[in-house]
């Protein structure tokens, strides 16, 4: 998508944001280092079938070193810049680029740099891949509203000192007698609160 930034009713400048169509590239223009993005900034259908889109090539002149390797094909970014350039190059194909002035990552983007920075602190032996999960157990003849059998806690300690034994289920734990007077002390107490 491409927008432009108006203040107070002056176009100030433009914002590209869609997809990386290819990975970065660094290279050298007129002597000087810069790094290329191909953001693909609109895209659509047309009536034979095809897609017909539109690249800008986003230029970023500094900031090099820290963004190399940073960015991928299909990353979503937005990048800001003061003017689009629009030119043929002689050939009925029109190219599109953008001297950016800041770049924006998309979510996922910095989700994919947080997770490499967790696999950076915790090292490469505790970032392994999690393992794979249990095959479930095969189906038994039980009707499908049966109760799932209760999972083998047997001998289980839970703190120090107590077993699974010490916490029956819900339904089996004894009601607790009211302590005596309390009830008496409740109802004598709620008829003088009452407004009438």
């Amino acid at each position: 998508m491409i927008t432009q930034i108006k203040r107070g009713g002056v176009v100030t400048g433009v914002t590209v944001s869609g997809p990386l169509s290819r990975d970065p590239v660094c290279k050298m223009l007129g002597g000087k280092p810069v790094l290329s993005l191909s953001v693909r900034a609109h895209s659509e259908k047309n009536a034979s079938g095809n897609y017909d889109s539109t690249f800008v090539e986003v230029l970023c002149w500094g900031g090099i070193e820290e963004r190399d390797g940073m960015y991928e094909k299909g990353d979503y970014i937005t990048a800001e810049g003061r003017e689009l350039r629009r030119d043929d190059k002689g050939t009925g194909k029109v190219y599109y680029s953008l001297n950016a002035t800041g770049i924006t990552p998309g979510d996922l983007v910095v989700l994919r740099w947080m997770q490499m920075a967790i696999n950076i602190a915790v090292g490469p032996a505790e970032a392994a891949a999690p393992p794979a999960p249990q095959p479930l157990a095969p189906a038994s003849d039980a009707p499908p509203d049966a109760p799932l059998p209760a999972p083998a806690l047997a001998g289980a300690e839970l703190y120090p000192g107590e077993s699974l034994a010490d916490y029956p289920p819900p339904g089996q734990r004894p009601q607790q007698p009211p302590e005596d007077g309390l009830d008496r002390l409740i109802e004598e107490t709620a008829a003088d609160d009452l407004p009438f």
